[in-house]
């Protein structure tokens, strides 16, 4: 069979040319890869379908393991039944493939034979330990596996099989623009790790700011940016009056475009006025960063499932499904956002390239300064060039050159990675004491507080980093509580019940929960919970304060302390309703 055949035997369809280009990359010798390609081009199958062509090669040393790393877990969600569906139908002769999702919250290896998934008694699901033909993870899990953390035992048995497995390795990390800061440093340290060593690597993304892709100069860039649209679409302008609020100037936009069988989706930066804008638009389908896990998996497979049956919806969201996720919409309306956003955002717009009729309608005269990426220049020419384009077919390559985020490294995240990476690999057992802390640093160094209805069964658990539950002394929420609980010496068990918090002291080695009363589950925690007192700030070190009361009644007061990002941050604090996904 010949390779682009083999490719429509894996996918269902022909490859583009992008696809037929990676599929020569990813099958050669030395695969270290920069891939540029517009969103909905494909980039997920130019790299599964060469992968999985060698997984059906007899020889086990002739096969390839395919890592598919994602900035997110819902990104691996949507990952999912994408190669579950590819597994099935490569599995109908008899062959058996292996899927392991590896997230914070899914641990678990997938087997596929006779055309279906199946289930064996003889092997342990939640032991894969890597022994997939595809890995799915996130960064933040990857980082984890790859520095050795996890059963005592059993844990150096990830870092052998990135390093020196039977089968061959390659490395993909999509959507490879979404980290920055703190992230974005791990994430070149690990590249640099793997690339170093020899392993196969290809990077992926649309919309990577050229601050970032000069820091990885080393790998060979294929860009198929400028391949012409198959996705048309009009871009249309729509400034906010100054007697309007935002949702008000949202809704006069998506009012008239809601209905005659179309799919619309209405991006909104801030949770609060998601909410508004939904309610006003009679509740349809609403999706955002702290909806619970199965109310969002419950939205997107609604989503799906109309999509499939042709069927029409009204979609309103937040930033937290702009990247990666496969969605399909006739209509976007979208709050003027930063350029990289604005891209991310159309590529969910038109993305079979199906209609002649498809909008991307940019609303307001402000990008919302919490998430503002460009200086009041930078913003004016971007603004400007919306509306010169106005009326105009939208092109990804007209906002592309807008885009600015400069490079800031974490040099602390840099030490902690060094540190972590030579004693696992170059057996420094004078970093011995900072591995058995089983601390690793992945996207912030603010650790993140749970919100939940119920500890004990984390009914309606979100994540939100813990400065937002944070406020003055005379605002502190009084009907919730905070608990925790504290992990073992290797970091993969818990010692202890949750118990309500009543000791301070450092925020890292503790799981921080917040039990509060939720007042809707399709809205989600619109209002975050503030049982903390802000405390004070000295050099990198911010303090919180928790004032709880005992058995009898009598106050008593813990203080939690963390590393933050910079000393010289300004004191005052976020908005409390403004603030992304």
């Amino acid at each position: 069979m010949q390779p682009l055949d083999q490719f429509h035997a894996i996918t269902g369809f022909e490859p583009n040319p992008m696809q037929a280009a990676m599929w020569e990359r990813v099958g050669a010798d030395d695969c270290a890869v920069l891939l540029k390609s517009p969103t909905g081009s494909g980039k997920t199958e130019a790299v599964l379908a060469p992968s999985l062509a060698t997984v059906l090669r007899p020889d086990e040393t002739k096969r390839r393991r395919l890592f598919m790393v994602y900035p997110a877990r819902s990104l691996v969600e949507d990952q999912i039944g994408r190669i579950s569906g590819m597994f099935t139908r490569l599995s109908q002769d008899g062959r058996r493939l292996s899927l392991v999702v590896d997230t914070g919250g899914q641990s678990k290896r997938r087997l596929f034979e006779g055309g279906r998934e199946v289930t064996e008694s003889q092997y342990n699901p939640r032991r894969h330990l890597y022994d997939g033909d595809v890995i799915v993870t996130t960064l933040d899990k990857f980082l984890y596996r790859f520095f050795g953390f996890g059963e005592e035992r059993k844990s150096f048995i990830f870092p052998f099989r990135v390093f020196h497995g039977l089968r061959r390795n390659l490395f993909v990390f999509d959507e490879a623009h979404a980290y920055d800061d703190t992230a974005f440093t791990n994430f070149v340290r690990l590249l640099k790790a793997l690339y170093t060593a020899g392993l196969d690597t290809v990077v992926m993304t649309a919309t990577m700011p050229q601050e970032y892709a000069q820091e990885l100069d080393f790998l060979q860039v294929v860009d198929h940016l400028g391949s012409a649209s198959t996705h048309p679409k009009t871009l249309r302008y729509v400034p906010k009056l100054d007697n309007q609020t935002l949702p008000e100037a949202l809704l006069a936009a998506a009012r008239p475009r809601c209905g005659d069988g179309k799919r619309v989706i209405v991006s909104v930066e801030s949770v609060a006025e998601a909410v508004t804008v939904w309610e006003a638009l009679q509740k349809p389908l609403l999706y955002h960063g702290r909806i619970d896990g199965p109310q969002r998996r419950k939205v997107y497979d609604e989503l799906k499932r109309r999509e499939l049956d042709d069927e029409r919806y009204t979609l309103v969201t937040t930033s937290a499904i702009e990247v990666g996720c496969d969605l399909d919409a006739d209509c976007l309306v979208t709050e003027l956002c930063n350029p990289a956003s604005l891209v991310q955002r159309a590529g969910r717009c038109n993305r079979r390239g199906k209609r002649t009729d498809a909008e991307v309608v940019v609303v307001g005269n402000r990008i919302p300064a919490y998430v503002r990426e460009l200086t009041d220049d930078q913003e004016r020419l971007f603004l400007e060039a919306i509306r010169e384009r106005d009326g105009a077919p939208f092109r990804p390559d007209d906002f592309l050159p807008l885009m600015k985020r400069g490079v800031t490294f974490d040099y602390r995240a840099e030490i902690l990675f060094d540190m972590l990476f030579e004693y696992v690999y170059e057996a420094r057992l004078e970093n011995k004491p900072l591995h058995d802390k089983g601390l690793v640093v992945t996207r912030s160094w603010e650790p993140s507080v749970t919100l939940t209805t119920d500890r004990e069964r984390m009914s309606h658990a979100v994540s939100v980093p813990l400065s937002r539950c944070a406020t003055v002394p005379d605002k502190v929420a009084e009907d919730c509580r905070v608990f925790c609980r504290y992990f073992n010496r290797h970091g993969n068990e818990y010692e202890i019940a949750f118990k309500e918090l009543h000791y301070g002291g450092c925020a890292y080695f503790r799981d921080l929960v917040i039990e509060a009363a939720l007042p809707d589950v399709e809205r989600g925690w619109v209002e975050i919970p503030k049982p903390f007192i802000r405390g004070y700030r000295e050099g990198y070190r911010e303090t919180l304060r928790y004032r709880p009361r005992d058995s009898q009644g009598e106050a008593r007061e813990a203080r939690l302390f963390y590393l933050r990002w910079q000393p010289e941050e300004q004191t005052a604090a976020s908005p409390v309703e403004q603030s992304p996904s």
